[in-house]
């Protein structure tokens, strides 16, 4: 069978790199919520020996959509790379000191793609914190004392702070070239400055978190 057809050029790109592109696409939309649970499961086994009171589903209603969306992330960005023009044409140039920048398309769909992937992985590390605090908030029913219940939410809600930082700062290095060790060290100095100004109010909350913990 003469399958040379394929290797036509239309546009830029061959028949078999549409193909491919069309065929990534409708695959991956029809397997993404049957690996979606997979991986959801698979995640389970690392909590099931602390979690056994929680039921599976409470586990796949948290993590299945947010791993949907990295995984349709995924399958757009393996297909888009299928194709070649016109992703290679330049979206801005500049010149400087005789020094020719160039971004083609293709550099941006790569920053966008970038950007969303650590978007969606932070997403499941976020709902992954909502399961561990729905565990402890479950055990912190069956005790007698009710410190623990409020312990649970602010523990919860500090973690997804710390995580969305991390998270901020990943993406201004990885997508924006930004430099985060000298935006680290300024808001540093920053966060001195305002912890020496308020000092006093610092160590009543710590003390005060102190011995709610206690």
């Amino acid at each position: 069978m003469d399958i040379q057809f394929l290797n036509d050029i239309y546009w830029g790109n061959s028949l078999k790199n549409y193909l491919l592109f069309v065929g990534i696409i409708l695959l991956g939309l029809i397997l993404k919520r049957f690996f979606s649970k997979i991986i959801s499961k698979v995640f389970f086994t690392l909590f099931k020996r602390f979690s056994q009171e929680i039921k599976l589903d409470t586990f796949l209603d948290l993590l299945v959509k947010p791993i949907e969306s990295l995984l349709i992330i995924l399958i757009i960005f393996l297909a888009i790379n299928q194709l070649d023009y016109p992703l290679d044409i330049v979206v801005f140039k500049r010149t400087v000191n005789k020094v020719v920048t160039r971004i083609t398309l293709i550099q941006v769909l790569d920053k966008i793609f970038l950007f969303l992937i650590i978007f969606a992985s932070f997403k499941i590390i976020l709902r992954t914190i909502d399961f561990i605090s729905h565990v402890f908030a479950y055990r912190a029913t069956l005790t007698e004392s009710k410190s623990d219940e409020q312990m649970v939410p602010f523990l919860k809600e500090l973690c997804k702070i710390i995580i969305i930082i991390l998270g901020v700062f990943m993406i201004m290095g990885a997508v924006f070239n930004m430099n985060v060790a000298t935006i680290v060290a300024g808001l540093g100095i920053g966060g001195l400055a305002i912890a020496l100004a308020a000092q006093d109010t610092l160590a009543n909350l710590l003390g005060s978190f102190t011995i709610f913990a206690d």
